[in-house]
């Protein structure tokens, strides 16, 4: 009976999921087996899978180990494409509001930080395409999609500087609208505009002068309108509404009463707007009233300066041209008190140059106190005073003013007898009434003689006649015996 135990067996060999190893023959036990050596077969292990797994696709040189960065060639999943375009423009966000926020930039200035920053990110996007082709991702698909994503990149960062002027002037139509009137000079001017034809910057400060002119800022106003008149004269009809502002802007400055008025400025501007034909008989008749009143305060302020001469010519232009305005009688009184300040100020500097003050104040403002005071120190006695040398000490001369002498008899008046420092030879005389006097000392030498010396003009040989004036005392200085 033949034995198939052993070759069902062997015809029914173990599963081999893969491979099958080299089949082996084997013999049969018996050596007188009729039965041909059948195959045996036996499942060959798993080989390991290599890691990480290289797409079919790609090929590599030869030799060439796979690295890490062959995964930068792998395809990029879903969410990754779709989400890398999403996450830069996010950047370029959050660039602009860190510009403009926290970095205190304006609007194009963010603008432009977002410029640079979609260069920078279109050319990471170009080295890694370039990358990953060097790798071996060839596709067509992924190719295009990194070109796409750079020529945004840079089409964003174009759009950015292209739009930074119109930034500019939108942020500056902003701020005007708010009332943020240097802000929007301040973009206007990097937008382009220039004087003297910018009707955008006329028409900023325009109305900043009239905001300013509301708040009753009338020194603001008036700087902020005379730009307008000033440093953009071609911008169109924003000039005659400034000028019209800054006509109001100067009325009420000066019926405040204020001192502290540009006045050689705000007058030169009231003359001038006389001549405008926006001025009607009303306008011009108004003017002629804040002239008297302005010149009349700017007097004021010239006061208050110390400057009197500059005052005076103030006050009495008021009374001469201004007569009828309602300034003319205080344009008088305040004249007088500078005429006086002015006379009591050249005492003390050139005596002599303050004569001609005091008669002004005494003949033409006589019914003024400073008048009155002006008359009475024109009348007053003054001093005289010198110093003698080379005068004998036993006995020291005595020294006399005379108004009347006759050496040839020895006849001196001795209307004012001086006190004489026997030590340093100064003398003086007070009280002395205005006039003519002769300068004689005498000397008693003894019981029966007298000695009598009076001053000769050198070149007449008769005595000299000094003279007392007004207001000054009257120095003879140094004289020999």
């Amino acid at each position: 009976m033949e034995d198939v135990s052993e070759d069902v067996t062997l015809a029914h060999p173990e599963p081999t999921p893969r491979s099958l190893a080299p089949y082996q023959r084997r013999r049969s036990s018996s050596p007188d087996s009729p039965y041909a050596p059948v195959p045996y077969y036996r499942a060959a292990p798993y080989p390991p899978a290599p890691y990480p797994a290289r797409p079919a696709q790609l090929s590599e040189p030869a030799g060439a180990p796979w690295t890490e960065a062959h995964t930068l060639a792998l395809p990029f999943p879903l969410w990754l494409t779709l989400g890398a375009p999403v996450a830069l423009a996010l950047t370029l966000a959050l660039v602009y509001v860190v510009e403009t926020t926290l970095l205190g930039g304006d609007w194009a200035t963010g603008g432009l930080a977002v410029s640079f920053t979609a260069f920078a990110l279109a050319v990471v996007t170009v080295g890694i395409a370039i990358g990953r082709v060097a790798l071996g991702r060839r596709s067509f698909g992924s190719v295009a999609l990194a070109g796409l994503l750079a020529l945004s990149l840079v089409g964003a960062g174009a759009g950015g500087i292209a739009q930074a002027n119109p930034l500019r002037r939108a942020q500056a139509q902003q701020a005007e609208s708010n009332g943020d009137w240097q802000v929007a000079v301040n973009e206007y001017t990097q937008a382009g505009e220039r004087p003297p034809t910018s009707a955008r910057l006329a028409g900023v400060y325009s109305a900043w002068g009239a905001s300013l002119l509301r708040q009753g800022d009338y020194a603001g106003a008036s700087e902020k309108l005379s730009t307008v008149i000033q440093t953009y004269p071609q911008s169109g009809a924003v000039v005659p509404q400034a000028r019209a502002n800054l006509f109001k802007t100067y009325s009420l400055w000066i019926k405040s009463g204020a001192i502290t008025l540009p006045f050689k400025q705000s007058l030169a501007f009231l003359a001038s707007y006389s001549a405008d034909p926006a001025c009607d008989s009303a306008c011009k008749q108004s003017i002629v009233d804040l002239t008297g009143q302005a010149h009349y305060q700017y007097g004021e302020q010239l006061v208050k300066a110390s400057q009197f001469k500059q005052a005076i010519a103030e006050f009495e232009l008021i009374q001469s041209q201004y007569a009828k305005s309602t300034f003319a009688a205080p344009a008088h009184t305040a004249a007088a008190a500078a005429y006086w300040a002015l006379g009591q100020q050249l005492l003390t500097q050139d005596c002599a140059s303050a004569v001609p003050d005091y008669q002004t104040l005494a003949n033409s403002y006589g019914d003024t106190s400073q008048g009155q005071q002006a008359k009475a120190a024109l009348a007053a006695s003054q001093s005289v005073m010198g110093t003698l040398t080379g005068f004998p000490s036993s006995p020291t001369p005595t020294l006399y003013l005379s108004k009347h002498v006759d050496p040839a008899v020895n006849a001196y008046s001795h209307d004012y007898k001086a006190t004489f420092d026997t030590t340093t030879g100064a003398f003086s005389f007070t009280g002395v009434k205005q006039g003519s006097y002769y300068l004689t000392t005498y000397r008693k030498i003894s019981s029966t003689q007298e000695a009598f010396t009076y001053y000769k003009d050198t070149n007449t040989g008769k005595p000299y006649a000094l003279t007392v004036g007004p207001l000054c005392a009257t120095a003879l200085g140094s004289l020999g015996y």
